[in-house]
């Protein structure tokens, strides 16, 4: 039976307008995995509290050290397989894990501190933690499947309703949003952090069963939960189908690794030249030309530039004919390759934005 103590209010069966969303980063990982319902702990029976914050995105920055093990199980890759694996792909000229510069970016964004930004056109949160807990902690040995210990739980709890504490001050008096309601609740939950092994699962099944019975409810424009204060007015009903913004669909425009990269860069840039962007991604991913990058065996090149020519698209609305004719190129290719009904609905789109020609990129 379950102490008195951890007992606190059921999940309650309503939308709740405010979610928590964690996701832990390491040099090797990233996802939510076995912290994922913390914030639906943290948020579980919260009361009215407005609708004005509806999002807060966790980025959990672990400790390097010590390292999670790799994955092993029967549909796993062998260690050596993935270590071959990670030199081919890592940040760094093909450095593995012990290398000394392994974890030199990751260290660089924890030692930037923590940050906590709101956005209130979006009613979103952002919020970057320099935890205490390390890769191995969340993500395990790699010898079974991971189950979250109590300790790791709780911390991680810890972490993020410290990380808020100032989210009230980020807020204006007239924003729709109880900061102070949503704090204290929060701090509140804190309380009722489960202490055993026994206990914690008890806990979390119900939120788990929850949390699943939402997601089938949900449409697929819910599912993506699209930022649209981020890109251009209008882009969703140029690009009308939820596939153009799926983060999960290789042929996505940004589903694949090297697409989603570019379009984090190209959001935090915001070029107002899209061919000299295009052209930065040829000199820091070592292609010589254009030509070599639409032509890249691997697809990774092909897959920038139609990554290129869709971020133009949703987030300034245009692009130049020069960056849709080498997207059509490079989409020609990869049907060559891998043929899809995709590619031609990734074509049609392009074509139906294509700008008049000399339109500037």
């Amino acid at each position: 039976m379950l102490s008195k103590r951890i007992r606190g209010p059921l999940v309650r069966p309503y939308d709740r307008r405010v979610r928590i969303e964690i996701c832990p980063e390491s040099p090797m990982f990233g996802g939510g995995g076995t912290l994922a319902l913390v914030g639906d702990f943290l948020l579980d029976g919260l009361p009215e509290v407005g609708e004005g914050l509806q999002l807060i995105e966790v980025e959990l920055l672990l400790r390097s050290r010590p390292q999670a093990g790799y994955p092993v199980g029967e549909d796993s890759i062998s260690e050596a397989d993935m270590a071959a694996l990670v030199a081919a792909v890592t940040e760094g000229q093909g450095i593995t894990r012990d290398h000394p510069d392994w974890d030199r970016s990751h260290e660089e964004r924890r030692a930037k501190g923590p940050r906590l930004t709101f956005r209130r056109a979006a009613g979103r949160a952002s919020v970057r933690i320099v935890s205490a807990l390390s890769e191995r902690d969340v993500f395990g040995d790699g010898q079974s499947r991971l189950e979250v210990e109590p300790e790791i739980f709780a911390t991680a709890a810890r972490e993020i309703v410290a990380a808020l504490a100032d989210l009230s001050r980020r807020m204006k008096s007239d924003d729709p949003f109880d900061a102070s309601t949503f704090l204290a609740h929060l701090s509140t939950r804190l309380e009722h952090l489960p202490q055993t092994q026994d206990e914690l699962r008890a806990t979390l099944a119900p939120l788990q069963e929850a949390a699943q019975q939402r997601w089938r409810s949900m449409g697929p424009w819910e599912v993506l939960d699209v930022d649209w204060t981020l890109f251009a007015p209008g882009t969703k009903e140029r690009l009308n189908d939820p596939f153009f913004f799926d983060p999960a669909d290789n042929e996505a425009p940004h589903g694949n690794d090297a697409g989603a990269d570019l379009l984090v860069e190209y959001l935090e840039q915001r070029p107002a030249d899209g061919w000299a962007f295009l052209h930065e991604q040829i000199r820091d991913d070592g292609y010589g030309s254009v030509e070599a990058m639409v032509g890249d065996a691997d697809g990774d090149g092909r897959e920038l530039v139609i990554a290129t020519a869709f971020a133009e698209l949703m987030v300034r609305g245009k692009t130049s004919d020069r960056i849709v004719a080498l997207a059509l190129e490079a989409l020609d290719r990869r049907e060559r390759d891998a043929p899809s009904p995709r590619n031609e609905q990734l074509r049609q789109a392009l074509r139906e934005a294509a700008p008049s020609p000399g339109v500037a990129g």
